[in-house]
């Protein structure tokens, strides 16, 4: 989605529904696929009654370009289908963002390793 080579065509997506963010007469709904996030923009309307966060959903709509999108891109959803709830909540919140975090480059090994127990 994101070269832009299906601009103005109708698509259908599977994924879990990472967040809800409802904005008065329209509702954001980011879509965790398999190559990250898009963002779906729906009409309260068009909404399954029970949808939440981490629900399996698909998603059908026509991809336009927005430059306030993640991606430059969003999916203007015509109809949004829930394919499976959560039994319940996650034990463990799931982070919303990434923190720019990596293990390897931000916590030097040193400190591990003079703690650890000499073989």
């Amino acid at each position: 989605m994101a070269g832009g080579a299906l601009d103005g065509q109708a698509v259908t997506l599977k994924g879990a529904v990472h967040s809800l963010r409802a904005m008065g007469g329209i509702t954001f709904l980011a879509l965790r696929v398999r190559d990250g996030a898009v963002q779906c923009v729906c009409r309260p309307e068009e909404l399954p009654e029970g949808l939440c966060e981490e629900c399996a959903a698909v998603v059908t709509g026509t991809v336009r370009r927005e430059e306030r999108a993640p991606g430059g891109r969003e999916l203007a959803a015509e109809a949004v289908r829930v394919l499976s709830r959560p039994a319940a909540p996650p034990p463990v919140a799931v982070p919303k963002r990434r923190p720019g975090l990596d293990p390897g480059t931000d916590m030097p090994p040193r400190p591990r390793i003079m703690r650890s127990p000499t073989p």
